[in-house]
């Protein structure tokens, strides 16, 4: 199953604010663009952003639940967590 176009255009509606939005179909799916540098990734209609330390201690402090980062097999890549659906639809972030 690959992600539809109307929860690409929703997510990127609900980010809107972070700046200039962007996405491309890449591999089948989406990568989302801010400022023109790619920040998360759409697979299956499902939400992925990069987690470095200060995203992740900004989501600390926010409502939006994030899963456990998935282990990487390369150690300098950073990790990236998938945010459940349900915050997405319900997010007043």
């Amino acid at each position: 199953m690959s992600s539809t176009p109307d929860f690409i255009e929703y997510i990127a509606a609900q980010i809107s604010d972070a700046g200039a939005i962007t996405y491309r179909k890449m591999f089948g799916e989406y990568a989302l663009y801010c400022d023109a540098k790619v920040v998360a990734l759409v697979c299956d209609d499902q939400l992925f952003i990069s987690c470095s330390s200060n995203r992740l201690k900004a989501a600390d402090s926010s409502s939006v639940p994030l899963s456990k980062p998935r282990p990487t097999p390369v150690p300098k890549c950073t990790s990236s967590s998938k945010i459940p659906t349900m915050a997405i639809i319900s997010a007043s972030w």
